[in-house]
């Protein structure tokens, strides 16, 4: 019976630990996308005098590029260094990361 609540436990502690970050992801994307869309079509409207359909997600999309590639060079690959070291000192992080080598 231990083993299993053991098991139980593992997976549900793995299941949250996959959620998380689709979560956070999904809010992200999600907020990026309202304020710029609503910000940019303002603008394109007071500018030009008419709407740029879309325009929201390809600046959204343009933001993704240039992050990906400030996080692909050497001060992005520093900060998530310094993101997976900090994690490391999270007790269920730590613990996670610990069931994962083995």
């Amino acid at each position: 019976m231990k083993k299993l609540l053991g098991h139980i436990k593992k997976n549900i502690v793995r299941g949250l630990f996959a959620v998380i970050p689709l979560a956070v992801t999904f809010f992200a994307v999600k907020i990026l996308y309202t304020t710029i869309d609503q910000n940019a079509v303002k603008l394109v409207d007071q500018l030009f005098g008419f709407s740029f359909p879309g325009l929201g997600i390809l600046l959204v999309l343009a933001s993704f590029y240039i992050l990906g590639i400030m996080a692909s060079n050497i001060i992005g690959r520093k900060v998530f260094n310094l993101i997976e070291k900090t994690s490391n000192y999270l007790p269920l992080v730590r613990q996670n990361m610990a069931s994962r080598r083995n």
